[in-house]
């Protein structure tokens, strides 16, 4: 008993294990009581844990580590992984949305593809997004209802535009099993025509339209590695004029990358990161053509130019907007629903 060390002043273990369907990187779920006797819980890199000085990191979420026991503490919980592994609940989990081998993750839903008789259901895809897009993914969900929405597409189905836009939306789910690109979409026109409105709607396909939609007033980083989150749901990107100054020379490059499905690739030290990657549409909104004036060929080849008022009056841009804040999500998991009862095969025909 005198070889003994205490390597924290609180219950702390493992309890569960997740590897990435990707990757094949493995995390676990780290439990601890926390000081108010309530339990804390936090999935993390296996490597953070197996590394003291990353564990330090949980105390930011109340796990009792601290500097001086961490090490300590880091092997203990290896101990714990080690013998346990057999026993933990075990997980397969992902940092993207849209087609996964055995299904389609959207938001927390799975849905699983069909399988043969006697063939056993793939495990559950669980969706673990990267810091910071929590807010976008968990706009994905089915609220209100199926009946309710259709009384935005009443609306919608008698405008052009409105209607690609939602056609757009649904097409980006096609994508990996047609083409390997997608183009960007940009719909623009004076103030006050219903832009954004045509965009909210866009968004109902899959998502409730204020966590979704996304803004111009962002860097190029976080663009594309939204879209590498969205996979194969559209990125939404609202009003053009808010493009930052210095990245308005830029927006034929912006354009292309967001088209071509590649971010940049960017390297460290010690190596490379992984190159964010995505195949899907982009519909933006603005006051005037999103390339402009530019020259950029290669741009112009992957940017569809639509002008015009996606709605007929301002009723009609009233009405979808109240119906697609309660109502949206549902015709996104349908669409989903019958890709995956047809199978690759008949889609690509």
């Amino acid at each position: 008993s005198d070889k003994i060390k205490v390597a924290a002043t609180r219950p702390i273990l493992l309890c569960g294990r997740a590897v990435d369907v990707d990757s094949g990187e493995y995390s676990v779920e780290v439990a601890w009581v926390n000081e108010d006797g309530r339990i804390g819980r936090q999935w993390t890199p296996r490597a953070d844990v197996m590394d003291g000085r990353k564990l330090i990191a949980l105390a930011t979420h109340g796990a009792p580590v601290c500097s001086p026991t961490a090490s300590d503490l880091s092997r203990f919980l290896d101990w714990c992984d080690s013998t346990w592994a057999a026993k933990l609940p075990q997980r397969a989990v992902s940092v993207r949305l849209g087609h996964i081998q055995g299904g389609f993750l959207r938001g927390t839903g799975w849905h699983p593809a069909p399988v043969q008789d006697g063939e056993p259901l793939p495990p559950p895809v669980h969706l673990t997004p990267p810091g910071g897009y929590e807010v976008l993914t968990a706009a994905i969900h089915e609220r209100g209802t199926w009946d309710g929405w259709l009384e935005a597409w009443a609306v919608a189905a008698k405008r052009p535009v409105a209607r690609l836009a939602v056609y757009t939306a649904l097409a980006s789910a096609l994508l990996p099993w047609t083409t390997d690109r997608g183009c960007v979409l940009d719909v623009w026109g004076e103030t006050s025509i219903g832009k954004t409105t045509a965009l909210n709607l866009a968004a109902s396909v899959w998502a409730q339209p204020r966590g979704y939609v996304g803004k111009w007033a962002s860097t190029m980083t976080y663009r594309e590695r939204s879209a590498a989150v969205l996979s194969c749901l559209p990125l939404l990107l609202d009003d053009t004029r808010q493009i930052a100054p210095k990245e308005r020379e830029l927006i034929g490059q912006t354009v292309y990358q967001l088209a071509d499905g590649q971010g940049k690739g960017r390297g460290f030290v010690f190596g490379a990161q992984a190159r964010a990657v995505w195949c899907s549409f982009t519909i933006s909104t603005g006051e005037s053509p999103l390339l402009g004036t530019s020259q950029d060929e290669g741009a112009r080849a992957r940017c569809l130019s639509v002008e015009g008022a996606p709605f007929g009056d301002r009723s009609e841009a009233v009405t979808v907007n109240r119906v697609t804040d309660r109502h949206y999500g549902h015709l996104g998991a349908r669409f989903v629903g019958a890709l995956l009862a047809r199978g690759q095969t008949a889609v690509s025909t």
